[in-house]
């Protein structure tokens, strides 16, 4: 990568996965810009097929959240995602495992309303509404009218979000998997500084990270839970001190959203 490629990551405000690499990008401290893809055709916006995110370095382009963290070490070696230490390398890797199938899945339980149960519409409701305002705010070229105010339903009905929590319905509340997984993060962080217990975040902080903050600074209905555990709450605080504000690079959660400040 030389210094005057352009660096774009196309994105969904709402989405875990571009999070992930946001993160990834305001820790690597490279100048960037998003685009926020129209999700009623992505292919028409996407340098190439249908999924978010994508980040595109120049010419070249990649998808798929953690291989473009591997992709970005390859690409400048400064800041590092990844310790070069294999066994350490394998908890970072084991730690992003953790949250692509335990810590994003909670935070699509929480907002996926299912539509035959009032406890379900009256938890997850206003955290869907939230999200379609979200992206109709930042999406380019326009939303189409009243698209927003179907959120919930397109929620509802999108396969992969089922694919996700099915397996976890069938156990718990999505209060109750959350709770749980939040537990979970705190015993990761009892008596360290980073998840993989290292001097500096990694790849694995960044990912858990941005899952906590992203949804806390969109404002979703209850993602102020993690406030109530110690660790996550300081090791938060932690990790946002090596993500300095920078007007080269733009924020987890754009200002046109309002979003929460980490004050806390």
């Amino acid at each position: 990568m030389t210094n005057n490629e352009p660096v774009t990551l196309y994105a969904y405000v709402t989405s875990p996965y571009a999070m992930k690499v946001h993160s990834f990008l305001l820790y690597k401290q490279i100048p960037f810009q998003v685009y926020y893809v129209n999700p009623t055709h992505p292919e028409r916006e996407l340098p190439f097929g249908r999924s978010i995110p994508v980040l595109k370095i120049g010419q070249k382009a990649r998808n798929d959240s953690t291989p473009i963290g591997l992709w970005l070490d390859q690409c400048i070696s400064e800041r590092p995602l990844m310790p070069a230490q294999v066994a350490v390398k394998n908890r970072v890797l084991t730690i992003d495992q953790w949250v692509s199938e335990h810590l994003i899945p909670s935070i699509f339980f929480s907002v996926y309303p299912k539509f035959f149960q009032p406890s379900s519409l009256r938890q997850c409701w206003p955290a869907a509404m939230q999200l379609g305002r979200c992206v109709a705010q930042t999406t380019h070229h326009g939303f189409p009218a009243g698209l927003r105010y179907l959120w919930p339903l397109l929620l509802n009905r999108a396969a992969f979000i089922r694919r996700l929590i099915e397996p976890l319905a069938a156990k718990k509340t999505a209060s109750e998997h959350r709770k749980s997984v939040l537990l979970t993060l705190e015993n990761k962080l009892q008596s360290k500084s980073f998840l993989a217990d290292t001097e500096h975040p990694t790849l694995a902080d960044l990912s858990a990270w941005s899952q906590i903050v992203g949804p806390y600074q969109l404002n979703l209905y209850h993602m102020d839970d993690f406030l109530n555990f110690s660790n996550i709450r300081l090791w938060v605080k932690r990790v946002a001190a090596y993500l300095p504000a920078d007007t080269n690079k733009p924020p987890l959660v754009p200002a046109i959203l309002n979003p929460r400040e980490l004050h806390f």
